[in-house]
């Protein structure tokens, strides 16, 4: 028999699914064995009340991260620094694009 268990990270959020030969017991693992689709369950919030996997709530974006559009045109000189950020954007991603690829290589 094979025993699966969802990870969970200390805000009881599934960060993984394991397939194990035996049984294990851990808090941070949950047993999903019977769960028809164990891996579906990352992500999710799981309630050790109920022991049912709910998706949580989204939270809300620091306001760096808040991608609200504009209401008023940016200013030439904002336009071109932004695009010196983007360009730098596009050139770290390449970067890192090259070395995954090396290293699967």
């Amino acid at each position: 028999m094979q025993y699966i268990y969802a990870q969970l990270k200390q805000a009881n959020t599934c960060i993984g699914v394991s397939q194990l030969a035996g049984e294990v017991i851990q808090d941070n693992l949950i047993d999903v064995s019977d769960h028809a689709e164990p891996y579906s369950l990352l992500g999710q919030a799981y309630d050790r009340e109920t022991g049912d996997f709910y998706m949580p709530e989204p939270k809300p974006l620091p306001p760096e991260l808040d991608f609200t559009p504009l209401s008023q045109p940016m200013a030439a000189e904002d336009t071109t620094a932004l695009q010196v950020e983007v360009q730098a954007l596009r050139e770290q991603m390449s970067t890192l694009i090259n070395l995954l690829q090396q290293k699967d290589a």
